[in-house]
């Protein structure tokens, strides 16, 4: 018989930690914050006040998925230089708003954009958070992927699952499982009422009751469910979430209360399960894929610790590693961008997937709070989220390798954008070719990469810089153009338009 925690605990539960006293962040290694916003970083300079970048181009459908992008319709081929992934909010918006939110079930025009926009995506994986959660019986998921293969659209889809805890999806709401498979405290009560329970921060669908992987038997139990279900619904690959960890959670919120021996041996018994699940997967022709590494802060997380998990998977998913407020951190003569250098290349050399998540909302001071979701979308605008899309693209491009490591870009939108859109900007089209140099550090916060094609630039500090081509002199093929990189951007130029540019600058 399962255990289920009365409504009102966890209502209490959820009310006092709302509202406990917010702990000062500690500044350390250089980080004075692990948030910004968008007063601090004077984003309303790079507002054009354009509520919606041409509606009269877009479907309803595409202005809620992708209101401040350029058009569907607009992207004209397959760009594998700027390797992008598509995900969005299918089911989501369908519940919400009929089946005008369904871009694949509108009318031929719609259909026609979001066939063209998707199949023209450089990476044949798709990842809509919103449909894919690990489960039995997945309707919504099975609907949108026969309608993508109606369309001749062969995608690779991924599910999300997590295995340090019970959700109520892998097993179900009333799994039955036995009562060993849980933690409890104390350790050997075995009792319903003594198991222990992580419950994330109250804007996230995230809790349950933690599942005892020290013992082999729930490991494999883990495993062979997981195998189960991707089966049943034909899915490809699938992330697990809360996986590169030191705690195994968000926070290390059950520190007092877990067994004394579970810390200290979390992440080998981490590592024995994730190791038993890709020999399980592997051998059935499936895809794992691990998430966590960033959000656990630059602070903590260790490329040696990011080597010992890409071992045991076919590679990682990051979300929001390229920070305005990490920039100055530095230990042991290793700085943010060399630290970001070291994970990258640590996938590169052992050639495994890497997924980088790089959404705006972080930018908009209102992350993890409910509101947020719709504050957001009123809180920016075309010309803002341009501006972030491309120096969030060139950010990943200063590092990028484009046969392993691929771009999820979302965007704020009228619903959940914390979770994925379907933003497209025609700076993904630019032919860059392949990269001629890795990083080439300008100065401390300005650093630029040569591609076949083009030059790409990353200012990361708050002020206007004036490109001196001597400071690099030798570094490229050719000198850099002289030109001014806006406060906190990105920007790629091509090669054949700098004749072009620096005539324009000879003249003023």
């Amino acid at each position: 018989m399962s255990f289920k925690v009365p409504l009102f605990v966890d209502q209490a539960i959820r009310f006092v930690r709302r509202n406990l006293p917010k702990r000062k962040f500690q500044p350390r290694d250089g980080i004075e914050s692990e948030s910004c916003s968008a007063k601090m970083l004077k984003l309303s300079r790079f507002k054009n006040g354009v509520a919606i970048h041409r509606p009269e181009d877009k479907s309803e459908q595409e202005q809620l998925l992708n209101p401040f992008g350029d058009p569907w319709i607009t992207r004209e081929a397959h760009n594998p230089f700027i390797p992008t992934m598509t995900g969005s909010l299918i089911a989501f918006l369908n519940s919400k708003v009929g089946k005008m939110g369904t871009p694949l079930r509108g009318g031929p025009d719609v259909t026609h954009a979001y066939t063209r926009y998707s199949g023209y995506s450089p990476s044949n994986y798709h990842y809509d958070e919103s449909v894919c959660k690990l489960t039995m019986k997945m309707p919504a998921f099975e609907k949108m992927r026969q309608v993508f293969k109606r369309k001749g659209l062969n995608k690779r889809f991924i599910g999300y699952a997590v295995l340090n805890y019970d959700d109520g999806y892998l097993f179900g709401p009333n799994a039955g499982l036995p009562e060993e498979y849980y933690v409890h405290n104390p350790d050997e009560s075995l009792e319903p009422k003594h198991r222990l329970k992580f419950v994330e921060g109250p804007a996230l669908d995230a809790e349950g009751c933690v599942f005892d992987i020290r013992r082999p038997e729930v490991r494999s139990a883990l495993c062979n469910r997981v195998l189960e279900i991707m089966k049943t619904n034909e899915i490809d690959a699938v992330l697990i979430d809360y996986a590169v960890r030191r705690y195994g959670f968000g926070a290390p919120s059950l520190i007092f209360d877990m067994p004394k021996d579970w810390f200290p041996n979390f992440q080998e018994n981490q590592i024995l399960l994730f190791r038993e699940l890709h020999d399980l997967l592997k051998a059935n022709g499936k895809t794992l894929f691990l998430n966590g590494t960033m959000l656990d802060s630059i602070l903590v997380t260790e490329p040696q610790l990011v080597r010992q998990y890409l071992k045991i998977s076919d590679g990682m998913f990051w979300e929001q590693p390229f920070r305005w407020e990490w920039r100055n951190y530095e230990r042991d003569g290793i700085d943010y961008y060399d630290r970001l250098q070291q994970f990258f290349d640590n996938s590169h050399v052992m050639k495994k997937q890497l997924i980088v998540k790089s959404g705006t909302y972080r930018f908009h001071g209102t992350e993890d709070k409910i509101s947020g979701w719709t504050k957001r979308f009123e809180m920016t605008d075309a010309g803002l989220e341009r501006h972030l899309a491309e120096y969030l693209t060139c950010f990943f491009m200063l590092y990028a390798n484009r046969h392993f490591d691929v771009l999820f870009h979302t965007h704020p939108a009228k619903f959940f954008d914390i979770y994925t859109s379907e933003a497209y900007f025609d700076i993904w089209s630019k032919r860059v070719g392949q990269g001629v140099t890795k990083r080439v550090r300008y100065s401390k916060h300005v650093h630029m990469r040569e591609f076949d094609e083009a030059f790409v630039f990353v200012n990361n500090t708050l002020d206007p810089v004036e490109l001196d081509p001597s400071v690099v002199e030798g570094e490229f093929s050719q000198p850099i153009p002289a030109i001014t990189l806006e406060p906190l951007s990105g920007k790629i130029v091509m090669k054949d338009e700098l004749a072009a540019i620096e005539g324009g600058a000879a003249t003023n």
